[in-house]
């Protein structure tokens, strides 16, 4: 993570309650507290993540900043908070610039700028059938910047299925030839109470210290050290 301008990641999904938010700062806890300067940007407008940046000021945490942005807004912003921070981290929501074309604003305009992108699935059908539909916008955006690297992650999946959902995901991927676009992670964000609870407190599961997060503490760890690894 060298360079003048920040590490740019996003979290990209064509619908709500994929837990890319939840994972997305989650994330940038784990970066802040691993001494680098973090900036989130809102482009979904759910405004998740800014409202879970705004519920963190009431806490004697690392802040981080949020900046909420739609529509052709978002390239040249990314462009701007890169050369301020050592991470952007992007919250990408899709939304259709009219109905014939249906081109997803917020998504293109990361793909554009983004270094890495993580896209949440679990193994069901249609978890998996968004990979096969992004795969010509990531191919294509991989013309105009070539850093981009795509990279899946199993999401919301059960504790005890992780490892089969992994092993699904990678079958998919084999079947379809869309492993020379996506890189499947073997960590999982899978689905535990702890991580809603401390999110809709402002914060994220690293910052909590109850028994009950323990192994949710322990799995977002894992899954940080495989991202830097990525990075």
């Amino acid at each position: 993570m060298q360079g003048k301008d920040a590490v740019v990641i996003g979290a990209v999904s064509e619908k709500g309650g994929s837990g890319k938010s939840t994972f997305l700062a989650n994330l940038a806890v784990a970066h802040a507290l691993a001494g680098r300067r973090v900036t989130i940007l809102d482009t979904d407008t759910q405004e998740t993540a800014s409202d879970w940046a705004a519920l963190r000021q009431s806490w004697n945490v690392a802040q981080i900043p949020c900046y909420a942005r739609t529509g052709r807004e978002v390239y040249p912003l990314i462009r701007e908070l890169a050369e301020e921070c050592d991470l952007l981290l992007v919250d990408v929501g899709g939304r259709a610039e009219d109905r014939e074309k249906k081109v997803m604003i917020e998504v293109a305009m990361t793909l554009y700028a983004a270094d890495h992108i993580f896209i949440p699935v679990n193994h069901s059908g249609a978890g998996l059938w968004t990979l096969k539909k992004m795969e010509q916008l990531i191919a294509y955006s991989k013309q105009k910047n070539a850093r981009l690297k795509a990279f899946v992650l199993p999401a919301l999946v059960s504790p005890q299925l992780v490892e089969k959902d992994v092993a699904t995901i990678g079958a998919f991927l084999e079947e379809y030839g869309l492993t020379g676009v996506f890189e499947p992670l073997e960590n999982a964000f899978s689905f535990r109470r702890p991580y809603v609870h401390a999110h809709d407190q402002g914060l994220s599961v690293l910052e909590t210290t109850d028994r009950d997060g323990r192994k949710a503490r322990e799995e977002m760890e894992e899954l940080f050290y495989e991202i830097q690894e990525k990075m």
